[in-house]
């Protein structure tokens, strides 16, 4: 691109990548391809002005930067960083889980007490003891039997009457389930300390780069998950708003944010 061609930028998207600093950056996943990504800078414009009314001097405080973009792969350990230290990650891995469920007296022959808990391929829980609480243990087939009710699985308790259970009786389930591979996120306190980040934005263009970094950020537009029905066209998609401010361990003058332009230059 020549003359005056020069400095324009054709509508190519851009990656948008966050973390601890410049040398942990990961990208926040796939934006949409309808969304636009802004990044705005704001400030208070100050004049000083002398007793006949002229303009003695202008000058610009509280500077500030605004993000606003959107993603669609909701990949908790990036949304994590949006406020770091909002929200607790746990690893919950794929393996068999020890479980108790308790039925409380007042049950009848023939009750159906669903389950709590399945395994992650469908199948139905292993339980391994289930007694009363005065007539002990009993057996699967005359105390209870595992029947499944729309890809769940319950407990039919003394389906022939048979055994000396009792309806006054509390009743204790133990067994394993095997989850499926997942992260658990809790979050809530009266007051939490959050640890802004880097926020990078970056374009390419014909090879050429665009980027502009904002060094201390956080999210101030909160999380707001969706649930599209189905008939929506679209995936779940997360809108953030991150408030870039100034970074005081840097020098003046490249405290707020940086850009890079390779796209306007020859």
């Amino acid at each position: 691109m020549k003359g005056n061609y020069k400095g324009i930028h054709v509508p190519a998207g851009c990656d948008v990548l966050i973390g601890d600093d410049v040398n942990s950056l990961v990208s926040v996943g796939v934006l949409p391809e309808d969304g636009d990504t802004t990044v705005s800078v704001n400030y208070d414009s100050v004049e000083v002005k002398g007793n006949k009314n002229e303009s003695i001097m202008r000058y610009v405080k509280n500077m500030t930067a605004e993000a606003k973009f959107s993603i669609y792969q909701l990949l908790l350990d990036n949304i994590a960083r949006f406020s770091k230290g909002l929200m607790e990650i746990e690893n919950i891995p794929g393996t068999p889980v020890t479980f108790t469920q308790t039925i409380d007296a007042g049950w009848k022959a023939g009750d159906i007490v669903m389950l709590d808990y399945v395994n992650a391929d469908g199948s139905a829980p292993v339980i391994s003891e289930v007694f009363g609480s005065t007539s002990g243990v009993v057996s699967e087939g005359s105390g209870y039997q595992i029947v499944s009710i729309n890809d769940r699985f319950g407990v039919l308790l003394n389906p022939a009457g048979s055994v000396s259970i009792a309806p006054v009786e509390t009743i204790t389930m133990k067994g394993t389930y095997t989850p499926a591979e997942s992260k658990k996120v809790t979050m809530g306190a009266p007051s939490v300390e959050i640890t802004p980040q880097v926020v990078r934005f970056k374009k390419e263009q014909g090879g050429k780069l665009f980027q502009i970094t904002l060094w201390s950020a956080t999210n101030e537009g909160g999380l707001t998950f969706g649930f599209p029905a189905s008939s929506s066209d679209k995936p779940t998609t997360l809108d953030v708003t991150m408030k870039g401010g100034l970074d005081a361990k840097r020098a003046e003058g490249d405290q707020l944010l940086e850009i890079i332009d390779e796209i306007g230059v020859y």
